[in-house]
């Protein structure tokens, strides 16, 4: 298990294990401060109490990649990346343009 917040996720997405899975606190608003558990498959099979499911983190890559495809290479900020994700979490689908 790793601690973390949403913003140092997305600085280091590229490094860390497409495997793992992204856990934040229940019922918070989420934003860049936001702490962040990121567990890997065997972790996450256990109850990780007060804490809720958001993306793998192979999905935070593709929801990211995907949105900078769609904007004709446009490097996503922080709060791009954030919402793009809360996006998919929420809809199952990427962020329209």
């Amino acid at each position: 298990m790793r601690e973390t917040t949403l913003a140092a996720l997305f600085r280091e997405i590229e490094s860390v294990d497409d495997e793992m899975i992204v856990f934040v606190p229940q019922g918070d608003e989420v934003n860049l401060t936001t702490p962040a558990l990121v567990l890997d498959f065997d972790e996450s099979e256990e109850s990780v109490p007060g804490y809720r499911y958001l993306l793998e983190v192979e999905l935070v890559k593709d929801v990211i990649e995907v949105w900078s495809e769609w904007r004709d290479g446009q490097v996503p900020s922080p709060d791009e990346k954030l919402s793009a994700v809360l996006h998919y979490a929420r809809n199952d689908a990427y962020q329209p343009v």
